[in-house]
């Protein structure tokens, strides 16, 4: 045991140092001709694939670090089913400040953006808000069943029943490194919190080995 976490603590420092090694060696953005023949940076936040892993190391040997020092153990599920609703509630809000700001960061540095790319974009906000309200509610359905809360967090068992929510934390898993690829890092407040929302869900509903009275729906 001592082992394997010292290996995880060594692999975070290295992620740490290649990401920092990544970004001081990255070029300069490009350049590119705006509709005014001005030259511009290419669109686009850290916009070379050396920035975009650095930062990815970065923030990975960061979480491997911190999740060391705090202790494994001590992450649990919410310690009620309203704490969990509220969860979903802050994941709903911070999708939609995600897609903001990535509007605004497309409006801002891309040359080729015109007033109705942006109107578009704002339009959409509120439907990606609805969007995401009605995949919140969808998966509240889980709470209609008997749940154990307020447990350790870890082991997970995405193996053992509740297939949905397996699904989409693998599903999650793989956007959040989407995501960190592609320099979208806005997005990412929102996919760790969707991500502890499907974790608490499916550990809420699977009985622990030591049996302890669930909560009533």
């Amino acid at each position: 045991m001592v082992t394997k976490y010292l290996n995880i603590k060594i692999s975070g420092w290295i992620l740490l140092v290649a990401g920092a090694i990544l970004l001081l060696s990255s070029p300069a953005p490009e350049l590119s001709v705006s509709d005014t023949g001005e030259l511009v940076p290419e669109s686009g936040l850290l916009s070379s694939r050396g920035e975009r892993s650095g930062t990815s190391f970065l923030l990975l040997g960061s979480l491997m670090l911190i999740t060391l020092l705090k202790g494994v153990d001590t992450f649990k599920t919410p310690s009620n089913k309203i704490w969990i609703v509220v969860l979903g509630g802050v994941a709903v809000i911070l999708t939609n400040i995600g897609y903001i700001i990535h509007s605004v960061l497309v409006l801002s540095t891309s040359p080729n953006a015109d007033s109705l790319t942006g109107t578009g974009m704002m339009f959409a906000s509120p439907i990606v808000f609805v969007i995401a309200v009605l995949w919140y509610g969808a998966n509240m359905f889980g709470l209609s069943k008997d749940m154990y809360l307020d447990q350790p967090l870890f082991p997970l068992r995405l193996l053992k029943g509740h297939w949905w929510y397996a699904f989409v934390i693998f599903s999650t898993v793989v956007m959040i490194m989407l995501t960190s690829i592609c320099g979208f890092y806005w997005y990412l407040p929102a996919e760790l919190v969707w991500l502890y929302f499907y974790a608490s869900m499916i550990k809420g509903l699977q009985m622990p080995e030591e049996t302890s009275a669930p909560e009533a729906p």
